[in-house]
């Protein structure tokens, strides 16, 4: 599985907390671009792969959400 974050939009520092968050449950592989971060994931563990992505991605958002919080106050 291969997911693209822009970097319009997205951080590596959110990206790179989430995949520690997840790295029990698949193996990452962070590519940098112009444009995007992308991750390869692979080996995911078969109890989560139908929702892995996006409870994956939504993680993602909740750390770029905490680390805003903390920067602001």
């Amino acid at each position: 599985m291969m997911i693209s974050f822009s970097k319009k939009f997205y951080n590596l520092t959110a990206i790179e907390n989430s995949i520690r968050a997840y790295v029990g449950l698949a193996t990452f592989n962070i590519e940098k671009n112009k444009r995007n971060i992308v991750v390869k994931v692979t080996n995911i563990n078969e109890e989560v792969k139908n929702i892995f992505r996006d409870e994956f991605c939504n993680y993602i958002l909740s750390e770029m959400k905490n680390k805003s919080q903390w920067i602001q106050n």
